[in-house]
């Protein structure tokens, strides 16, 4: 909190009040509410809140007002609770409302009335309380000591710390902030306990503030002893490794933050206490004469197995499917810290918009994923994993799938670096194709070898406000059967590589307000005499994650008749083009701008685009060129704990004479944001 004030004299000046309101006219508003109410009242005469407002206020919002108050009214939708003018609740408020000003540096704010007005609908009233701001107070002077004798680079971050500065309006929240993240940045650099005090002085006839915030830094520190306990068939070793404090190192507050995350993310633990213990001055310093911190690391094992049942529907225009999803896990199977997955999904897609074609077939699969991390670095471990699937790669043809793969996965200390390598066989065979002259309805096997690079800097996965997110797959398949299935090897025979990368970024332009910028691409380049990628590798594009005003994959390289080829008529009707199978080359582009409405709820505007060519970088089918499949739309999120339940809806801006039979808006009901 700001100190008492001074006058610009160095006197201790009166608190500045608000001009007197009108309190007892406004409390006596709430009987003679009451006494009229009727039909808004509830049998037992109270008066339900249905909306409150701030009238007259200019800087400051009115949710940075009616979030500090006692009283709550209803957020207007049919989830939610009724709520009531109390008006015990209310007096607690009136006053109140002057204090809230002076936090935000307004100390001649009043409150001029109070006033009760009927929802047109009769069922509630919407209270309003009017105020005055009045001028601001603005800091003239800011001085910091105690940091004089101070390395050069922790007085460059004690300067960057400051949340005030001169000439701006001086709140309480921004001079806390201030407080607390000087003390951060001493403690950070090795200065376990730090004291920071302040003063300000306000002159209430100037509107102005001048402040002083006096440092002592302390005695630098190093660690000292790490003590662990509470750990009963997790081995200390891999615990100690994954603190990676050791004993002699500088202190600082962010390793000891960086030790209770990666404890955190192990994941093994149902209760976490890292505990600094600094060690008085007589029981020894370190032989440099810095301080000594010890560490009390309390740790309670939790639950090894873990089972989960799920389900869920999604619906999008031309597929709707419901499934269900069972996960079995050991986190310490025979010790080790071996863990074991096992993850099972199963499916039925359908399209109740085509009458003829409802059965759209089954989808799933069942994984075994075992991961043996290394003694000395539970970030670094071996991966093997088992997997059957099969799923509709696209409307056309579907998959079923046998993988089998190893490798290594490294995460870096800080947890936003990962780099995989994997290598392994996959088996394919295709089912439901209705287009044999695209895709050969022929199995084939591959060699895979991936590499996988991750950057997370997203300040949380689910709902996601700032940062940053890259990845980029590279893979290199290959047949080495030699395509030996058939009479024609060009078909069957794939050899190529697999590039795809993922780039998002996240931007606060405000408390409430995100925008989301996307950009993803894939390239597939064949070698050697071959032009074909596997069917299970070819890019599309479309759907509740991509370009959302089409339909789930429905965006690909059409096969058309070049004019050329007269033979090919035979296949293809002359000026027809059959659904698309799938390309080599896939870009998209989205921007979203995502809105903070109250609660859980939220809404999104968005814009998508994107194309599929079957080259790399070029198609012998020119009407592709130009089609870049823009569309618009709009939608709402819920926020559950599995995540937001999103309703989409899109409308493609450009025609594409192949997409006739596409509706002109296209509905996506999900769980999860697109991206």
């Amino acid at each position: 909190m700001i100190p008492r004030r001074m006058d610009s004299a160095g006197r201790r000046a009166p608190r500045a009040r608000p001009a007197k309101s009108p309190v007892s006219a406004v409390r006596a508003l709430l009987p003679a509410a009451l006494v009229l109410a009727g039909c808004a009242t509830t049998t037992d005469g109270r008066l339900r809140l249905r909306g409150m407002e701030i009238e007259g206020n200019e800087e400051v919002r009115d949710r940075q007002i009616l979030d500090r108050l006692a009283l709550e009214a209803e957020d207007g939708y049919a989830w939610d609770d009724e709520r009531y003018l109390d008006s015990m609740l209310f007096e607690r408020d009136v006053p109140r409302i002057a204090r809230i000003y002076r936090a935000f540096g307004y100390y001649h704010a009043t409150l001029d009335a109070v006033s009760l007005r009927w929802t047109p609908e009769g069922d509630g009233v919407v209270l309003t309380f009017h105020v005055t701001e009045g001028p601001p107070t603005i800091l003239e002077h800011l001085e910091l000591t105690g940091h004089e004798d101070l390395p050069p680079s922790v007085r460059s971050d004690l300067r960057a710390a400051l949340r005030v500065a001169e000439g701006r309006r001086l709140t309480e929240d921004d001079w806390d902030a201030t407080k607390d993240g000087l003390r951060r940045v001493l403690r950070d650099h090795g200065y376990p306990t730090p004291r920071v005090e302040g003063t300000v002085r306000v002159d209430p006839v100037a509107n102005t503030a001048s402040a002083d915030l006096r440092l002592e830094a302390g005695t630098p520190a190093r660690f000292g002893d790490v003590l662990i306990d509470g750990l009963e068939d997790v081995p200390e070793p891999s615990i100690r490794a994954e603190i990676g404090i050791e004993p002699g190192a500088p202190y600082s507050a962010a390793a000891v933050e960086d030790a209770r995350d990666a404890l955190v993310a192990a994941g093994l633990f149902s209760g976490i206490e890292v505990v600094e213990v600094p060690r008085p001055p007589d029981a020894g310093n370190a032989p440099d004469g810095r301080g000594v911190v010890d560490l009390n690391v309390h740790l309670d094992e939790g639950n090894m197995q873990r089972i989960k049942l799920g389900g869920g529907f999604a619906t999008e225009q031309e597929r709707q499917q419901a499934e269900l999803t069972a996960r079995w896990e050991h986190r310490n199977l025979f010790g080790g810290l071996r863990r074991i997955v096992w993850n099972n999904r199963f499916g039925w897609a359908f399209n109740f918009g085509d009458p003829e074609h409802i059965d759209l077939g089954p989808f799933g699969g069942t994984s075994l994923t075992f991961r043996q991390p290394r003694a000395d670095d539970l970030r670094l471990a071996f991966l093997a994993s088992l997997k059957y699937e099969a799923e509709p790669v696209s409307p056309e043809y579907s998959t079923h799938a046998i993988q089998a793969r190893m490798g290594a996965e490294r995460t870096f200390r800080d947890r936003t670096w990962s780099l995989g390598l994997h290598n392994g066989v996959r088996w394919v065979d295709l089912w439901n194709v209705s287009n044999p002259e695209a895709v050969a309805e022929v199995p084939y096997l591959l060699y895979l070898l991936d590499a996988i690079l991750t950057l997370d800097l997203r300040d949380d996965p689910l709902q996601t406000r700032e940062g940053h997110y890259v990845s980029l797959l590279l893979r290199l398949g290959v047949d080495p059967s030699g395509g030996a299935y058939d009479d024609d090897p060009q078909r069957d025979f794939y050899r190529y590589v697999l590039v795809q990368q993922d780039l998002r970024g996240y931007y606060r332009l405000h408390e409430r307000l995100t925008l989301v910028l996307r950009v993803a691409s894939g390239l597939v380049l064949p070698f050697g005499d071959e032009s074909l990628a596997p069917p299970d590798e070819r890019l599309f594009s479309g759907g509740a994650n991509s370009i959302r005003g089409y339909p789930f994959r429905r965006i690909g390289t059409w096969f058309s008749c070049p004019d050329d080829e007269a033979d090919c008529e035979e296949r293809v009707p002359a000026g027809q083009s059959v659904p698309p199978a799938g390309g080599n080359t896939l870009w998209e582009f989205s921007a979203e701008l995502r809105v903070d409405i109250v609660g859980g709820l939220s809404a999104a505007a968005f814009f998508d685009a994107g194309n599929v060519l079957d080259g790399a970088f070029r198609t012998v089918y020119p009407e592709s060129i130009s089609r870049f499949h823009p569309s618009v739309g709009a939608g709402l999120r819920y926020q559950t704990v599995v995540g937001p339940i999103r309703l989409d809806v899109a409308v493609p801006l450009q025609d594409d004479p192949r997409l006739a039979d596409v509706g002109p808006v296209a509905f996506h009901l999900t769980i999860g944001e697109a991206f």
